[in-house]
């Protein structure tokens, strides 16, 4: 880690560098405020209190800035702000560094929407009018005072929170000896992954709520992981609150630009937020990891099934994916030999499933040409970590609910992302209406990476409520909103059931959608083994059965699925 953070530490300056330069040969690019040089002349003269300006300088949120500006300047990224005020930000840097390090400044800083960001402080918020302006800033004695028109505030900092001043959030958490001290960021414009975005101050309420779930995660990792936890420490900065996601499932998210961040949506437990942190800290490794040397190469073509997405993956996206649930494999791995309880069930099942998962995955990645000879080393290195893990014992029922698991994903990801060729299909279709022999089955199906189709994941949620050890998944309270009794069934282990029901719903429907083909094929392959050759190709099933509707047949979706399973079962 130590290495890593020295790493990008240079790599910021000449970031920080290049942008200037850049910024320098482009007259007029800072508009109202003062010449490059005299931002850089600002940052060297902080530089001599090393230890504060290079904790501003690896601050992640600078390093989004700097990013940002940069693909501005070279026109892969757009703002509604000027160009001047995302660059001129730069000056916001400089005040900052001069408030850390005790130093005396006076210089303009940009304006956005009323509210001047210092990084790694707060957020000061002026009365003007015009949504991108400029303000005088002096800097005094850990003070800041700023000046527009008719009006001076002065933040003493640190300082209270004010209607004027929101304070950057900073929580300690200390636990077996360990100390993690985070920003928890809801004000900073560059805390998210893309363009600069409003602040979203949490309530005191929510902010309670946040120290204390990362108060247990902390307890949890120094706990189970001592020395993870103490590398986590070193390497994890800032925890950005993301707005909720609509979905049962927290959403996090991480960005090589911005080291050391996590962002977050407030996890139920904090046992979730733990395993979310260490999620997005492999994420932050392997990014820095990327900064110093390749580890594949690749045209970036979304081609990869990766359990973990609903989307398909590239082959830098897959290797990032392997690394952080390789990661999260062995955070419940070790979470199991301490939880109790409800705990239990959920480490134990978590635990199976992304063992399984990431394994499967690992053999897809270390087997591409596109790895290079380091790549294929860290590939090689997560295997020896990995392997061993598969010996470990789960209870039989949390196995076969992970594999059920596994298989809603994998089925429902081919039904809308492959797509059968067409003529085949069609001969499909016409040797069922005419009952001839078996044909031959079409062609490897077409990769549709953009499908739009929505994607619940509610009878996911249901399994994985039964493996932690819910009483029953039965009572139409406890249960996501978009579950079907089918689904119920199905979750039960009522296998004639739920195909009965599933079977009910495609007759119904003129054009059923994915989650019901997806259920009615889990419950159906599990009572008639002799079918589960269908799910290698279970797009071919719908796509068959919407061929025979055109031409005016209505096919039972039982005995289709048995005949196609033969077909496929006949292929060389």
């Amino acid at each position: 880690m130590r290495l890593l953070l020295s790493a990008e530490r240079s790599r910021r300056l000449i970031l920080l560098r290049v942008l200037l330069d850049a910024v320098a040969d482009s007259p007029g690019a800072l508009g109202p405020l003062p010449p490059a040089d005299v931002a850089w002349d600002l940052l060297s003269a902080a530089q001599q209190q090393p230890s504060e300006f290079d904790a501003l300088l690896l601050h992640p949120q600078v390093g989004s800035w700097v990013a940002h500006c940069l693909r501005r300047l070279r026109g892969t990224a757009w703002d509604e702000a000027p160009l001047w005020a995302d660059l001129g930000h730069v000056f916001s840097v400089a005040c900052a560094a001069a408030a850390m390090a005790g130093m005396p400044l006076r210089t303009s800083v940009a304006v956005r929407k009323g509210t001047v960001m210092l990084p790694r402080l707060g957020l000061a918020r002026l009365p003007v009018s015009d949504p991108w302006t400029v303000a005088d800033a002096e800097v005094d004695e850990r003070r800041v005072v700023l000046r527009v028109p008719g009006h001076e505030r002065e933040f003493p900092l640190p300082g209270p929170d004010t209607d004027a001043w929101w304070g950057l959030r900073h929580l300690r958490l200390r636990a077996a000896g360990l100390e993690l001290a985070v920003y928890l960021d809801d004000v900073d414009p560059f805390r998210e992954l893309g363009n600069p975005i409003a602040p979203a101050r949490l309530t005191a309420e929510e902010s309670g709520r946040w120290q204390e779930l990362l108060d247990g995660a902390w307890d949890i990792l120094t706990d189970d992981d001592p020395v993870g936890a103490e590398a986590l420490a070193a390497g994890l900065h800032s925890v950005v609150p993301l707005p909720p996601s609509g979905s049962w499932l927290p959403a996090s998210a991480s960005t090589g630009d911005a080291f050391g961040a996590a962002l977050i949506c407030l996890p139920p437990d904090a046992a979730t937020l733990a395993a979310l942190l260490v999620h997005e800290f492999q994420h932050t490794k392997l990014g820095a990891l990327y900064h110093l040397t390749s580890l594949y190469e690749d045209d970036g073509q979304e081609r990869f099934y990766a359990p973990w997405r609903d989307d398909p993956r590239p082959l830098g996206g897959l290797l990032q994916g392997v690394y952080a649930f390789l990661g999260v494999t062995g955070f419940w791995r070790l979470r199991r030999r301490r939880a109790t309880g409800p705990e239990l069930g959920q480490a134990s099942f978590e635990f199976a499933h992304w063992r399984e998962q990431t394994w499967r995955t690992l053999q897809v990645l270390r087997a591409d040409p596109g790895l290079t000879d380091l790549g294929r080393r860290f590939v090689a290195g997560m295997a020896d970590r990995l392997g061993p893990w598969q010996a470990d014992p789960v209870p039989p029922d949390v196995a076969a609910a992970a594999r059920i698991v596994s298989l809603d994903h994998s089925v429902g990801w081919r039904l809308r992302h492959l797509r059968p060729p067409h003529p085949g299909v069609a001969a499909l279709a016409d040797a069922w209406i005419t009952d001839r022999a078996p044909v031959r089955p079409p062609p490897d199906s077409v990769l549709m990476p953009d499908t739009p189709l929505r994607w619940p994941h509610a009878r996911s949620r249901l399994l994985r409520l039964r493996a932690a050890g819910a009483p029953s998944v039965d009572p139409a309270p406890a249960n996501p909103p978009e579950t079907t009794p089918a689904d119920l069934a199905l979750v039960a282990g009522r296998y004639e059931e739920a195909v009965r029901a599933y079977g009910a719903q495609l007759a119904a429907m003129e054009e059923a959608g994915p989650e019901v083909w997806t259920g009615f094929l889990l419950a159906l392959t599990a009572i008639e083994p002799g079918t589960r050759t269908l799910l290698e190709r279970p797009e071919l099933l719908p796509a068959t059965s919407r061929a025979i509707r055109l031409r005016r047949a209505s096919p039972d979706p039982r005995r289709l699925a048995v005949w196609l399973a033969g077909v496929l079962a006949r292929q060389p």
